[in-house]
């Protein structure tokens, strides 16, 4: 029989009672957490798109496919949905009339939770749903992942990026570009410092001194804004300068972990852009905007980006505990607070996300505070309701010795590809959570120490030696200053996709090059 609705239908109670707390995102969702009040119960459905392959192989089909919309996503969304007093899977659209005769395909494999009662407040939401998904996900069959070389990966990195094409000298001073290829004659910050506090931590581990150091400390110091008493992404004084807040937190956030590993560059223009990104937060009531003015710091009428006000927290902890001074720990309280109310639209950027569970959990173990618990649970459950929680088993991901995308997270929700900046950011996030979290739920555990143990394996599928011969094109099309792909650099594509997709459409990323030092810095 066709599929002409979703898979499960509530027979003894109306479509009204059925509540659907969160869309699936494009790509990664997999899942879709329901309650109903009719039948006093939450539950949880989950399709199993690992064990589909063949399916998505023989149909010409697959997980990037929608049948139900995401907010933001335009048409695009999951194979998982609620449609009246139905909810579930549907298999992507045309693909069951293209289904091969004689042979025997696996169409649908999916789990469903219930667990009595349904969320009262937001806390008691997001733990419901951790559970549901971290003990379904538990019953899954697991993926093998092979163990990568980091240490001689980011070693081959180091040399590909200084390579003349990679660097542009601007008044005399070089920088790196922030795409392989890029010819705009400009530099970004998110380039220069997110690449040094991964070549920091690098040679905090190994015990050397890449060339790359010195080069990134030299021009580190143009990006610091004399008339606004902070640094930008963009270098010396413009007085038109915005910023997106996500960017401008994140760059300070690289600085503080160049300086945690050594840097004294970093140390001092981070220390130097304190007041004003408090500023900042103050202006802006700790709702961090889309776009903010550095004038006036305001961002009014923009957009808010909630998460970061969690990522900011996270910063402001690392102040405190580089200096000691208690208003930064005052700060971190103050910001953390203004993710509550955001129900399953906390994320914006996705390792701002986690930045922000991490945050939250160590308040918590600061103040024994449940509310901080709380706001914990509600990013983590942002997060993984935007991470691939099923492996990619057909087209691209299968040719050739094969890739996996398994826990990888989606940059934006509504985003639809795996990105080596987001990704690894968000492992560092996790990393610190856990330092806190040793007494949390197994549920929880389950998917925090699966993203940390996945995220080393997938992300070397972002290094074009890494992908099957032929996924990555050679020329991307996305942007009209990023014109040609290095496929023999291990220098990581922008956009890691599924299926049928090619990876690095977009280009390959050098502002996100600092998570192959990272990751040979702190994976097993």
């Amino acid at each position: 029989a066709l599929f002409l609705s979703p898979d499960v239908q509530l027979v003894h109670a109306a479509a009204s009672n059925l509540k659907t707390w969160a869309a699936a995102p494009p790509v990664a969702g997999s899942s879709l957490f329901l309650s109903s009040t009719a039948l006093g119960s939450s539950f949880l459905y989950f399709a199993n798109l690992t064990s589909l392959g063949s399916y998505f192989d023989r149909t010409r089909s697959g997980g990037a496919q929608s049948n139900f919309s995401y907010p933001r996503a335009g048409n695009e969304g999951g194979l998982v949905g609620s449609q009246g007093a139905s909810f579930g899977y549907e298999p992507p659209p045309t693909s069951l009339g293209n289904l091969p005769h004689g042979k025997s395909t696996p169409i649908i494999d999916s789990y469903l939770y219930l667990v009595p009662g349904t969320p009262t407040d937001e806390t008691s939401m997001a733990d419901t749903y951790l559970k549901l998904v971290g003990t379904v996900y538990g019953d899954v069959p697991k993926v093998s992942l092979p163990a990568p070389d980091w240490k001689s990966m980011a070693t081959k990195s180091a040399a590909d990026l200084l390579d003349p094409l990679n660097i542009v000298k601007l008044n005399g001073v070089s920088y790196l570009r922030s795409y392989v290829s890029d010819s705009r004659p400009s530099a970004e910050l998110i380039t220069q410092a997110g690449v040094l506090a991964g070549v920091k931590a690098f040679e905090a581990r190994y015990h050397t001194t890449l060339p790359l150091d010195a080069f990134l400390e030299a021009n580190l110091p143009s990006f610091y804004d004399p008339e606004f008493h902070t640094v930008r992404n963009g270098r010396g004084h413009d007085p038109e300068a915005r910023e997106e807040s996500w960017y401008y937190v994140g760059n300070l956030i690289s600085l503080l972990q160049a300086a945690q590993s050594g840097s004294a560059v970093a140390k001092k223009l981070l220390l130097d852009s304190t007041a004003t990104a408090i500023s900042m937060a103050h202006v802006n009531g700790y709702e961090f905007p889309q776009n903010f003015d550095f004038q006036d710091l305001s961002g009014q009428g923009t957009g808010v980006q909630p998460d970061v006000a969690g990522a900011y927290a996270w910063l402001m902890l690392g102040l405190y505990d580089m200096t000691g001074e208690t208003k930064y720990l005052d700060e971190a309280k103050a910001s953390i607070s203004h993710v509550a109310g955001k129900g399953f639209d906390l994320t914006y950027e996705s390792q701002m996300t986690a930045y922000t569970a991490a945050a939250a959990q160590r308040l918590f173990t600061m103040t024994h505070d449940q509310t901080y618990r709380g706001y914990a649970l509600l990013a983590l459950a942002n997060f993984f309701h935007a991470t691939r929680l099923w492996d990619c088993t057909y087209g691209w991901c299968k040719k050739g010795a094969g890739y996996h995308t398994i826990f990888g997270v989606n940059i934006l929700p509504w985003g639809d590809y795996v990105a080596m900046l987001e990704q690894y950011q968000a492992w560092l996030g996790f990393r610190d959570y856990m330092k806190y979290a040793q007494d949390e739920p197994a549920y929880v555990g389950t998917l925090v120490n699966g993203y940390l143990a996945a995220t080393p394996s997938i992300l070397s599928y972002s290094l074009p030696p890494m992908l099957p011969s032929g996924d990555v094109p050679t020329a991307p099309g996305l942007y009209s200053f990023v014109s040609h792909n290095h496929l023999d650099w291990d220098i990581p594509v922008e956009d890691l996709r599924e299926g049928e997709s090619q990876s690095g459409a977009i280009g390959q990323e050098i502002y996100g090059a600092g998570g192959s030092f990272m990751l040979a810095a702190y994976a097993p």
